[in-house]
């Protein structure tokens, strides 16, 4: 992914209202309280990032709302991201339409590295257990809509806790469902993860790196669940599930917060950073919202640049921090822009978040469409006709539901003939939105008529 242009208003102390990367490896050099690190923080929120801040440390003093713009550019097209930030709290719109949070974390997003960051060594589980969901959340959006779910579902089971537990076999079932596949989401991401974190640890410093995840239902959730149940009903709380694990940072098989040096533990933050850089695969341009503070540690620099892509090793600007180097506002150009991308496993059930995106449904929808279907002459016309009939076909469509869209529709499918009149069939589709409607697959079976 590659960031075309940033655009701000009352955001923290940063006076630029615009900034255009330049191609290739860029560094922000200015004195101290020019805005190098608001600019950055900027930059990572606009591209679906979160910081542990609160509303009053992202919005200028004295303003009530704060506005955020990026323009990228990637593999699957280019995309508009704004998000508004006031007292209602984040508002995020991708090309104009209001969206979650979790779907920008679709986009291959940016990489910061901050002195925040210690907070997932040294802070509580609940730190650690957010960064490990957001990061799995970027290769996977099956994994952003189970938790989506299970949050709903926990919920629900714990007022129904609170006001006695009645009925909480139903809600056990619910939140067993979702939190299985969480647990074993989880399990398959750090097989893939904790390699790369260990490699590029062994870099940096001596001690072995690791990850483990403790898990409060190793033997299923429901069981847990069922095991619990007294104790829960008197606290009046759900206390088994993946909402209650812990992912455990260790050096040299100790718990980093504990054991683990300052050094040490700016040590592991970097190496995790790195290790999630490489994993996305993807940093056109995206150093530019990678933020160091290394206290002098050129090594670790060096590493990082090392494992950048060489097209963003190329020699890049080196520019001071001041008013004048704000970029004319230019207007983006017209246009639609068409491309087509494959996906490519990063490991079981997961999917390279700059290819391709999973295609589980997040809610249901309705498909209204006027197609021209070419069906081949296998003998159709005749009157005994049986069997197997594929076609393929074009037009236009419209999609009514959570992900409204309208444009070109291209359509496959095989249909089953019982006999010349009735058949069953199953198509997939895949609908090219208009201007800003987004792109829609779909999958349907159904039953056709003559």
């Amino acid at each position: 992914m590659r960031l075309l242009l940033f655009r701000q208003r009352n955001f923290r102390n940063l006076a630029l209202e615009a900034y255009r990367p330049p191609p290739g490896l860029s560094a922000l050099v200015g004195a101290n309280a020019q805005g190098k690190t608001s600019l950055l923080l900027g930059i990572h929120l606009a591209l679906g990032g979160e910081v542990p801040l609160g509303l009053a440390d992202l919005v200028r003093f004295g303003e009530e709302e704060a506005w955020l713009h990026a323009e990228v550019e990637t593999e699957l097209g280019a995309y508009r991201l704004e998000h508004r930030l006031g007292p209602g709290g984040r508002e995020v719109l991708l090309n104009g339409k209001r969206v979650s949070l979790r779907t920008l974390w679709e986009l291959p997003g940016s990489v910061l590295v901050s002195p925040l960051d210690l907070e997932a060594v040294l802070g509580p589980k609940e730190e650690r257990r957010a960064y490990l969901d957001r990061l799995i959340a970027r290769f996977s959006r099956r994994y952003a809509a189970l938790l989506s779910a299970y949050e709903k579902a926990l919920r629900q089971r714990n007022a129904l806790l609170k006001a006695g537990g009645e009925g909480l076999s139903a809600w056990d079932r619910e939140l067993a469902r979702y939190g299985d596949e969480i647990v074993a989401l989880r399990r398959r991401f750090l097989r893939r993860f904790a390699p790369i974190l260990r490699e590029v640890h062994a870099a940096l410093a001596a001690k072995e790196a690791g990850l483990r995840l403790e898990e409060t239902a190793g033997e299923g959730v429901l069981r847990a669940l069922e095991a619990s149940r007294a104790e829960e009903r008197e606290r009046g709380q759900t206390l088994v599930g993946p909402h209650r694990d812990e992912l455990e940072l260790a050096l040299a098989g100790q718990p980093a917060r504990r054991y683990g040096s300052a050094g040490q533990q700016r040590t592991l933050v970097l190496a995790l950073k790195l290790a999630e850089l490489e994993l996305v695969g993807e940093v056109e341009n995206v150093a530019g919202a990678v933020r160091l503070e290394l206290q002098g540690e050129r090594r670790s620099l060096e590493l990082l640049v090392r494992r950048l892509p060489e097209a963003v090793q190329s020699p890049g600007a080196l520019e001071p921090l001041e008013p004048e180097w704000l970029p004319p506002r230019v207007p983006a150009p017209p246009g639609l822009r068409i491309a087509a991308a494959a996906g490519q496993p990063l490991g079981e059930g997961l999917v390279a978040p700059s290819l391709a995106a999973d295609l589980a449904p997040e809610a249901p929808g309705v498909a209204l469409e006027a197609l021209l279907l070419f069906k081949p002459d296998l003998g159709q016309y005749d009157p005994a006709l049986k069997g197997l009939l594929p076609y393929v076909g074009g037009g236009l469509a419209g999609v009514v539901g959570p992900a409204p869209t309208l444009g070109v529709s291209l359509a496959l499918g095989l249909e089953g003939l019982l006999d010349p009149t009735t058949g069953l069939f199953a198509e997939g589709g895949y609908t090219y939105g208009f201007a800003d409607f987004p792109k829609v697959f779909r999958l349907a079976f159904g039953v056709s008529f003559r």
